[in-house]
């Protein structure tokens, strides 16, 4: 019998991180910064691909960017961190 937060962190695969791109500014990308770095995972038991989301909602357009060395641990203090900045949303895969 496993925890569902424990479940997530094995499970979850990928970590998409959605960013609005009139929201982009110098100040929110230091703060994403600082989760990440706060929240990369060095081991092979719980590292997640981390993909950034960038969209438009006016023009119905996205950019999808996948990061290619960090990985993250979706752990429930990374998912709080993310969601108090209150313009970014995130997805699990």
């Amino acid at each position: 019998m496993d925890l569902l937060a424990e479940l997530r962190d094995k499970l979850t695969k990928c970590i998409t991180i959605q960013v609005p791109i009139d929201e982009i500014n110098d100040e929110l990308m230091e703060k994403i910064d600082v989760i990440l770095q706060e929240n990369k995972e060095n081991s092979d038991m719980h590292n997640c691909k981390l993909n950034f989301e960038v969209y438009d909602r006016a023009e119905n357009l996205k950019l999808e960017l996948p990061s290619k060395s960090l990985k993250i641990n979706p752990n429930n203090k990374f998912l709080e961190q993310i969601t108090k900045l209150n313009v970014v949303n995130y997805r699990l895969n």
